[in-house]
């Protein structure tokens, strides 16, 4: 398998065990970027090399079907360990997780769901009191990704009228969305919905993020 330098585009010959050892970043001995060789993985350099010898040999004999079987499993072996290695990221990659689809629908399997809160956008926050004894914070909270997402736990800490946090607890979607779907599709929105008791002390501010 080959990694491609995004800055000169020169193939570099790559193993599984170079892949585990770089941790995701991988130096061009040409111009010395530095690069994640996962995302830069390039069919062109396996299959040029596949093609360059498959010529050689169809003008002796041709390609038999043992080889043909053999460069699949190989390959086939090959991706298996790049993501036994490096699974995690790889599903939670934007760019190969499409190809990941493709295979999986192929062979039966599912994926990990996808999360990335960067590309969760959240909208019209307020938090107010309600009454006495409550506060509501209100936001909507729509889905940027092309893919779907699980929604998130929220995170909500609060503040005294000098900054100093004093209560902080994390809200999962059970707790902020009971009748709404457990995923968010693509372009698709929902609504956080969190009532508290009102604090012992006043609530000179508040932070409200996505986890």
């Amino acid at each position: 398998m080959h990694t491609e330098c995004p800055s000169c585009k020169k193939q570099h010959s790559i193993s599984v065990e170079k892949l585990r050892l770089s941790e995701g970043e991988f130096t061009c001995n040409r111009c010395y970027s530095k690069f994640d060789p996962v995302e830069h993985l390039s069919e062109r350099g396996f299959f040029g090399l596949y093609q360059k010898n498959s010529s050689a040999k169809q003008n002796d004999t041709g390609l038999s079907q043992f080889w043909t079987r053999g460069i699949i499993i190989s390959f086939l072996i090959f991706a298996f360990q790049i993501y036994w290695f490096k699974g995690d990221a790889l599903v939670q990659n934007k760019s190969v997780r499409p190809w990941l689809n493709s295979v999986c629908s192929v062979i039966g399997c599912s994926l990990a769901p996808y999360k990335n809160s960067e590309e969760l956008s959240v909208l019209n926050v307020s938090f107010n009191p309600a009454n006495k004894n409550a506060y509501v914070l209100k936001a909507q909270l729509s889905n940027k990704a092309n893919f779907p997402q699980h929604q998130p736990a929220v995170r909500l800490i609060l503040k005294d009228f000098v900054g100093r946090v004093f209560a902080e607890r994390i809200f999962h979607s059970q707790e902020y969305a009971k009748n709404a779907p457990t995923q968010i599709k693509p372009d698709m929105s929902t609504e956080i919905k969190l009532t508290i008791a009102t604090p012992s002390k006043k609530i000179g501010g508040y932070h409200f993020e996505l986890i």
